[in-house]
């Protein structure tokens, strides 16, 4: 009795439709992979497979064979740590964003704005 086992790989490279159309017939051609589920927004291929029959490097070469990149680990973490560094910074940017309408609002809300105008 065989295990199947689900590979998450990440794929870069692809753009469109028939991107992912290749990738999915490329990795299903390999003996012992039963299905490939290529997701196009998400840059990752879903492949159910037996390990003992396939392995990694094998859909890698399957991948790059069809043209496009598999990451390897140390890529894929300085891509996050990108990711990670620039959602801060649209969290900051969005705070702060927040914070001044909501002075104005809440300034126009009290009738601020009105009062300081007649000042100046």
């Amino acid at each position: 009795m065989t295990t199947t086992k689900t590979i998450e790989l990440p794929v870069q490279g692809m753009d469109c439709a028939e991107c992912a159309l290749h990738v999915q017939q490329a990795t299903e051609k390999l003996p012992g992979v039963t299905s490939a589920d290529v997701l196009l927004g998400a840059e990752k291929a879903l492949v159910r497979l037996d390990p003992i029959l396939v392995d990694l490097p094998s859909l890698r070469r399957a991948v790059e064979g069809a043209g496009y990149r598999v990451p390897d680990q140390n890529t894929k973490q300085e891509g996050g740590a990108q990711r990670n560094f620039t959602r801060r910074i649209f969290t900051f940017f969005a705070l702060i964003f927040g914070a001044v309408l909501f002075i104005v609002v809440v300034g126009e809300w009290m009738g601020l704005f009105a009062k300081i105008t007649a000042l100046v």
